[in-house]
């Protein structure tokens, strides 16, 4: 067990932590705090897995895919209810669902792992991201700018956006050099993104605790 314990990082502590407040102060009355919910806890379900999966020597990529198949799915489900088109963001999340399937087939079939998936979620939800702000803006809904749940839709986006580049020069010597203690530039900035990621999470949920505690 001690080589497992060795694979547990500051990321995988915030994911256990985020859920757990999560659980405690969310109101579950709310649809999106479902959802929420939901992707947190397959949030730590897949930081298990890569746990096991590192600690055994074994590939992640299995585990990676399903991953971004259920984050990317959800976040666009929540972002569904608060956007005009929902039946154009409706389509296009079902057109996700099936194009990662069959992206997942592929890799299967070929041996060789594909960002495609995570790129075209990203790229889906960042257009309808700023789409919405674009129509707010336009009908100075400045309300819909400091409210929690533009919080929490705008809480993914640094994480996409800025996974999606790097991502795409994975294979690039720059990304794969090591800038200290052996960390490279590819993992320092994927732990930074998710660090923020968590942190405005957390932040919302604190957010949604003060309401329900005055209601």
């Amino acid at each position: 067990m001690d080589f497992l314990l060795k694979e547990i990082n500051l990321i995988n502590i915030t994911v256990l932590l985020t859920l757990i407040y999560a659980l405690l102060n969310l109101d579950y009355r709310i649809k999106v705090n479902l959802f929420l919910l939901f992707i947190l806890f397959t949030g730590l379900l897949s930081e298990i897995s890569y746990i096991i999966l590192n600690g055994y020597n074994l590939k992640t990529t299995y585990a990676h895919m399903v991953n971004t198949f259920l984050f990317h799915s959800i976040w666009l489900f929540i972002l569904k209810e608060y956007v005009t088109k929902k039946e154009i963001l409706l389509y296009l999340t079902w057109l996700f669902v099936i194009f990662s399937l069959v992206n997942f087939v592929i890799i299967v079939v070929t041996g060789k792992y594909n960002f495609y998936s995570f790129v075209l979620g990203s790229i889906i939800y960042t257009v309808f991201f700023i789409k919405e702000n674009y129509r707010q803006m336009k009908a100075e809904a400045l309300q819909f700018f400091i409210s929690d749940f533009y919080l929490l839709i705008f809480s993914p986006l640094l994480f996409m956006l800025g996974l999606s580049l790097i991502l795409s020069f994975a294979k690039a010597e720059i990304v794969r050099a090591e800038m200290f203690w052996g960390i490279t530039l590819y993992k320092l900035f994927v732990n930074l993104a998710c660090l923020v990621y968590y942190s405005l999470i957390n932040i919302y949920i604190y957010r949604q605790r003060k309401q329900l505690k005055y209601e």
